[in-house]
């Protein structure tokens, strides 16, 4: 993942070896220019999110340690002191500690880290600004699309708030000091209700949901814009142990990528080590989530103790470029450097006066590009069956979030207009969800001229009891495949299935599942119904699954 999502009840981790705001909270820029090579630690944090305005902050400036201790560590507001929320919450829920905010920690494909390390000033400033940008579209994305919070009994409505407020900090390295320029997005979990001002919580439910959407938009965004910018190329290559794949820039050797993924290294063979000794004792093979799991668990057990004082950017190149020497002697990186800007790449954009133009356009794009037979709607009608089987391959229910996290990664090789990325992925998740069932009933209806009253509607014509972005999602082959399961089970037997009779069944039942193309026997293919791209989907028919009543098995 491009980004990984950590739960915070403090800040110190990351103001841990920074060095402080020379010229205090909201300076654009130090007053030496020179220190961003020269001085000694990381860079201060930076602020970030349309609601710092509320608390004395200005996007882009550099925040102080006790700016970020009193907003993170202490749910205060920086320039009043005042408590942000109910006083009586300051100690947290039953003795545990309380949220202080969400730490979303980016990184890029190894071959950007190797190109910013080894480039000349100009072309790592310019990386620096793309990396820049990635961050703070993807914050403009969280804000608009997750950022939400609850009020009313047990928190039963979902309501908007005015943004989200928090800091950036930049690091140069890994722990085991590889070049690895990498960002922490430290957002807090304070957020001010729209509709009465009142300081309270993000709703955590759609932040830990959207995690792996995030993260797949703000990877495609930071490739597209550094396409726009330097018209690089990129080349897909599996990654090591998963089904994944990984985008590199073009014309980067793949034998500096290993000399400078001394950590990746280490965690991949102890993950190998792990699942091969978890297949033997279990003798069942080890899955993607379990092997995720088992990456994690070996990426904080490996977790090296960070140098107390940082040195500067000037002596972490100084020991990259010694590295070099040592372990890739015979690449050149002048050129290398040669090499990837000879490979060309522009992104794909359109000239359009509106959303649902620009969707029509790109797709008709996209198809002529992949020389798709049947145009925009065969184009669309194709990712949407890859999304759906996709999901469905993964989960039994999902939400909104999971598909429009398929459809970033279905286009995942194809570079497009940043600014235009998602016109793109949604027109795919919204036919994609056209074709689900959707399990959560919509339970209320707005009233007559209710709809721009924010404190019972919500921006797309739901009440805040239903909020879209909470429905559950299947396909009906899923549920036909789940009736014939509980059908096959309610059989009378007598006396049960013999031994190994159920297995028999259930073996047979398989075969002819593959048998139908992938559809149980006796079942049929989910219903569908063609939408045009840019139909709301207020404007769709909901569907109600059947409800079934399990049943144990005879």
């Amino acid at each position: 993942m491009a980004i990984n999502l950590t739960k915070l009840t403090n800040a110190e981790y990351q103001l841990d070896g920074i060095r402080e705001a020379i010229d205090g909270d909201n300076a654009i820029k130090p007053s030496d220019p020179t220190a961003y090579y020269t001085a000694s630690g990381n860079p201060p944090g930076v602020w970030i999110g349309s609601a710092a305005r509320l608390l004395g902050g200005t996007p882009g400036t550099t925040a102080s340690s006790r700016t970020v201790r009193s907003l993170i560590n202490e749910r205060r507001d920086p320039a009043t002191g005042r408590y942000l929320g109910d006083t009586a919450l300051a100690d947290g829920d039953s003795g545990r500690a309380p949220v202080a905010g969400f730490d979303l920690t980016t990184r890029q494909p190894k071959s950007v880290s190797i190109l910013w390390a080894f480039s000349d000033a100009d072309t790592r400033r310019r990386i620096d600004q793309c990396m820049d940008r990635a961050a703070q579209m993807t914050i403009d994305y969280f804000e608009h699309a997750v950022a939400s919070t609850r009020t009313g009994q047990a928190g039963v409505a979902s309501v908007a708030c005015d943004g989200v407020a928090g800091f950036v900090f930049d690091h140069y390295d890994s722990r085991d000091g590889d070049p690895q320029p990498h960002k922490h997005i430290v957002i807090s979990n304070r957020v001010r209700r729209s509709q009465d001002g009142v300081w309270t919580a993000l709703d955590g439910r759609k932040v830990y949901a959207s995690a792996v959407e995030i993260s797949e938009y703000h990877e495609n965004l930071l490739q597209d814009l550094l396409t726009k910018e330097f018209g690089w190329a990129w080349t897909t290559r599996p990654a090591r142990g998963t089904q994944a794949v990984i985008q590199e820039v073009d014309g980067v050797p793949q034998e500096l990528i290993d000399a400078f993924s001394g950590r990746h290294s280490q965690i991949q063979a102890k993950v190998d080590q792990r699942v091969r000794q978890e297949e033997q004792q279990t003798g069942r093979k080890v899955g993607p989530r379990r092997r995720a799991q088992i990456d994690l668990e070996v990426w904080r057990e490996t977790r090296k103790a960070k140098p107390k004082i940082q040195p500067s950017l000037d002596e972490k190149r100084r020991h990259w470029y010694d590295k070099l020497g040592r372990v890739a002697p015979g690449i050149q990186i002048d050129t290398m450097l040669r090499d990837v800007n000879a490979r060309h790449d522009q992104p794909i954009t359109v000239d359009a006066a509106g959303q649902e133009d620009a969707a029509r356009l790109l797709i008709a794009q996209l198809a002529d590009r992949e020389q798709i037979r049947g145009g925009a709607d065969a184009w669309l009608d194709m990712n949407a069956e890859r999304a759906t089987e996709a999901v469905g391959q993964t989960h039994t229910t999902w939400k909104a979030t999971n598909i429009r996290a398929e459809s970033q990664r279905l286009l995942r090789t194809v570079r497009l207009d940043p600014t235009q990325r998602l016109t793109a992925c949604n027109a795919i998740a919204d036919e994609t969800t056209s074709r689900c069932v959707k399990l959560t009933p919509t339970r209320y209806r707005l009233p007559d001229g209710a709809a721009g009253d924010p404190t019972i509607a919500l921006h797309d014509g739901r009440t805040v009891f239903d909020d879209p972005e909470l429905d559950k999602y299947t396909t009906q082959d899923i549920l036909d495949a789940e009736q014939l399961m509980i059908d096959a089970f309610d059989r009378p037997q007598a006396g049960g299935y013999a031994p190994g009779a159920g297995k028999a069944w259930l073996t047979a039942w398989s075969r002819e599942t593959e048998r139908h193309g992938g559809h149980p026997p006796g079942g049929r293919p989910a219903r569908r119904r063609r939408i045009r791209v840019g139909e709301p989907a207020a404007g769709r028919r909901d569907h109600r699954a059947r409800r079934h009543r399990q049943r144990p098995p005879p």
